[in-house]
């Protein structure tokens, strides 16, 4: 689960940083979601039990019998809540992004991007308007 902290955290980031690319808008929820589904491919949690396991299992062997179902059913549930832990945080950020158009209309406001003339019949950001004014 801290690999999807992690990514959160990322796309976070992306939006309170003082300077905002409004053109990165639209790419960090795509990459956000690769990064989470690419945790939920990989079963990252599975990974870090079988890690552990070795410093605990001389503990656990002491007081505990069957060390090896109870491991395997455990890992099992580790697997089954960090796929649910994905899925909850991507559909979060789908609903919040589900309109991309609208906040990557900002960029209208984005200096860097104006041109150096606009004359009045100018269609400059035509289309960015119309969804702003909406």
């Amino acid at each position: 689960m801290t690999e999807g902290l992690l990514n959160l955290k990322i796309l976070s980031d992306t939006f309170h940083e003082g300077n905002l690319c409004y053109d990165q808008i639209m790419p960090s929820p795509c990459k956000f979601r690769k990064a989470m589904e690419k945790i939920k491919e990989e079963k990252i949690s599975s990974q870090i039990l079988i890690e552990n396991q070795a410093r605990y299992k001389t503990f656990l062997e002491e007081y505990f019998e069957g060390l090896g179902k109870l491991y395997e059913k455990k890992m099992n549930e580790m697997e089954e809540l960090s796929c649910k832990y994905v899925d909850v945080i991507l559909k979060a950020v789908e609903k919040r992004f589900q309109d991309n158009n609208i906040i990557s209309s900002f960029k209208i406001f984005d200096s860097t991007a104006v041109l150096e003339k606009i004359d009045d019949n100018s269609e400059y950001r035509n289309s960015d308007l119309k969804i702003l004014n909406n």
